[in-house]
């Protein structure tokens, strides 16, 4: 086989070859991965830092805000964690009784950070990220 049939025949395999390269590329690419977290209480506040492998904004929100338990959501869609994040971590903070790490897998994968907030105060969420060390920062304050 020769001529135009044969040159469209190899021209449509090799495009077939590049998207499936590419493709398993996409498919390799590893998420954003939560490599860390940490705490810190002082001067009458609250600040978390979670240290990632890539930037990524998370959705953040309260929960039962007027509640005996009051929280805040920081939820890292489409994220990975690594097993050896805890699971919780206690505070000796008068604001956060505790941070609760859930990692959740499957075809909508998310790292959930829960801060189980101490009632009676109204609370001052401020957030940022840093780029240059892939790192979320949250800090809360009580007014």
């Amino acid at each position: 086989m020769s001529g135009p049939i044969n040159r469209l025949f190899l021209l449509s395999a090799l495009t077939v070859l590049a998207l499936a390269g590419s493709w398993g590329q996409m498919a390799l690419a590893a998420p954003p991965m939560v490599k860390k977290i940490e705490t810190q209480s002082e001067n009458g506040k609250f600040t978390l830092r979670v240290f990632l492998t890539a930037g990524i904004a998370p959705n953040i929100f309260p929960l039962a805000a007027k509640s005996k338990n009051p929280r805040v959501v920081v939820d890292f869609e489409k994220a990975a964690g690594l097993r050896s994040l805890p699971a919780k971590i206690e505070t000796s903070s008068a604001l956060v009784r505790a941070v609760r790490v859930g990692l959740h897998r499957g075809s909508r994968p998310k790292v959930r950070l829960v801060l189980d907030l101490v009632p009676g105060y109204l609370y001052q969420v401020d957030q940022w990220f840093r780029r240059d060390l892939n790192s979320y920062i949250l800090v809360l304050t009580a007014r």
